[in-house]
């Protein structure tokens, strides 16, 4: 992007006391919005139509619509100096199958749940029986995994 392939755009938003700038591609099927934490100079900035900074990078969301049957939304927690930094959330889909995918930087544990379009599927999360793998069926009933 920026290569005259898409278009940029940004705004404000003040009850937030959020700024969002972001991308996407021509053919709309992929982008980004970055979400920052103003500063003071960047909402001035902002307000006199001026060259500006956007302030503190936080949240980057990477989106792709390839085809009516595969998507991907990933949050990425970017902001400088803070124990989560790195830390992502992904979300897939395609026809068959979705999924949730979790990184946590600050200790890096990971985590994952997956589903299918019959119903069935799997859970493997720290938090969520000791971070054993857990799966159900299509029915939604508790089933043992397969490996």
């Amino acid at each position: 992007m920026g290569n005259n392939n898409g278009f940029k755009f940004e705004r404000l938003i003040i009850w937030q006391e959020a700024m969002e700038l972001g991308e996407v591609e021509k053919d709309e099927d992929s982008g980004y919005w970055q979400f920052y934490e103003p500063t003071d100079q960047a909402i001035a900035a902002y307000a006199g139509d001026d060259d500006h900074t956007p302030g503190i990078q936080t949240i980057r969301v990477d989106w792709e619509h390839r085809s009516r049957n595969k998507n991907e939304l990933v949050f990425l927690v970017n902001k400088p100096d803070v124990p989560e930094e790195g830390s992502t959330l992904t979300f897939r889909e395609s026809c068959c199958e979705g999924s949730i995918d979790f990184y946590n930087a600050e200790n890096g544990s990971t985590g994952s749940i997956i589903w299918y379009s019959d119903g069935s599927g799997s859970i493997e999360w720290p938090d969520y029986r000791d971070g054993m793998k857990s799966c159900w069926d299509n029915h939604q009933y508790d089933v043992d995994c397969a490996e």
